[in-house]
């Protein structure tokens, strides 16, 4: 189907039983696919973001489960894997803080947490002694530098420091 209309179309695809070919294709206009759901339920997007529009909270989850003494779903979110030698790539987790005024500019993302690729999370520190000040400018001139958690309600602050 092809149509030059900006408008919704409502539509349901039901596949046939053992069907294989991909239940629903988008393509652009050169013909390369952008999003695809295939026979198994697959939602493939070809480049570019899952994007949420305004309008409330978002939210990703599994389905849950029903019956007696049922498990719950694992929710798996991989970052894409590198070939021969090239490494994978990052998972990152960003949040949106408040600006330093009143106004209706969209503030900036800021990134909270990185999952590297060897495993090692890095966390960025959200409270310190003197804003501006590395970690090693901190513990030089004998300041402190925290990371702030909260577990259960309850504000923490454990201390940086790098080894030497």
């Amino acid at each position: 189907m092809v149509t030059g209309s900006s408008s919704a179309i409502p539509c349901t695809i039901k596949g046939a039983s053992g069907q294989s070919a991909d239940f629903l294709v988008v393509e652009n206009s050169s013909g390369t696919d952008q999003f695809t759901v295939n026979s198994s339920g697959h939602v493939n997007l070809a480049t570019g973001n899952l994007r949420f529009e305004t309008g409330g909270t978002r939210v990703i989850n599994v389905r849950e489960e029903s019956g007696t003494d049922t498990a719950g779903k694992d929710l798996f979110l991989k970052a894409g894997k590198g070939t021969g030698t090239g490494e994978g790539g990052d998972i990152r987790l960003y949040t949106s803080p408040a600006g330093g005024s009143s106004n209706s500019s969209t503030n900036a993302w800021t990134e909270v947490v990185k999952i590297r690729n060897d495993k090692i999370v890095d966390f960025k520190i959200a409270a310190h002694a003197d804003s501006g000040m590395t970690l090693q400018e901190a513990q030089t001139m004998g300041a402190n530098l925290y990371l702030e958690i909260k577990v259960a309600g309850t504000q923490y602050y454990l201390p940086l420091y790098e080894e030497p």
